[in-house]
């Protein structure tokens, strides 16, 4: 499962489809009752990456204390224990230090990806030997603020399509494999208290 994180609008979760459909039938959940609680989480974890638990608390006790007509207090409660409960699995502070970067960054920042495998064969010039390649579409995040207009004008978020080759794929998972390994080298040097590298 990967956290996707989109400060200060959304947390959301990318849990691969062959995955979560062997877990859903290990369980009692249907996807719609699966989604639900996906939102649900993913709100209660920004709320504690945004430092505004108490307002949210609040505000969803409110709402539950309509639908299921229970006093407040008694709703704050329940909300409390859960967020609780969503903090221990998934709350670290590598994703608090994530969320912050995003939040302050001044350049776009990855969101998530979506991808599809195709086969060309032939397009409107050109006749091909079947040749099979990925289509990968990239989010990203350009703005942070908490404007409402940020997400009105559709200027908040965006996305690049990609075509890829085996070969190109190849080459790409040599360079992140190389910057992962020195990200992982760095943070390393971190914890130890060394704030230059070796």
């Amino acid at each position: 499962m990967f956290v996707s994180l989109n400060p200060p609008y959304s947390v959301s979760f990318d849990v691969d489809s062959n995955v979560l459909e062997a877990a859903l039938i290990d369980s009692d959940l249907e996807r719609e009752q699966f989604k639900s609680a996906a939102l649900q989480i993913g709100d209660m974890l920004l709320a504690r990456l945004s430092h505004t638990t108490d307002e949210y608390v609040h505000n969803a006790a409110r709402e539950n204390q309509e639908v299921e007509q229970t006093n407040l207090e008694e709703q704050e409660g329940i909300l409390r224990s859960k967020m609780e409960s969503v903090g221990k699995v998934l709350y670290n502070n590598g994703l608090q230090q994530r969320y912050d970067l995003k939040r302050t960054s001044k350049s776009p920042s990855f969101s998530d990806i979506d991808w599809d495998v195709k086969v060309k064969y032939v397009d409107a010039k050109w006749q091909f030997s079947p040749f099979p390649y990925a289509t990968c579409r990239i989010s990203f995040q350009k703005e942070f603020g908490e404007s409402p207009w940020a997400i009105i004008g559709g200027r908040a978020f965006d996305s690049v399509q990609l075509n890829f080759s085996s070969s190109e794929l190849d080459y790409l998972l040599k360079v992140f494999g190389a910057i992962k390994e020195r990200l992982l080298e760095l943070e390393a040097n971190l914890a130890e208290g060394n704030v230059r590298p070796k």
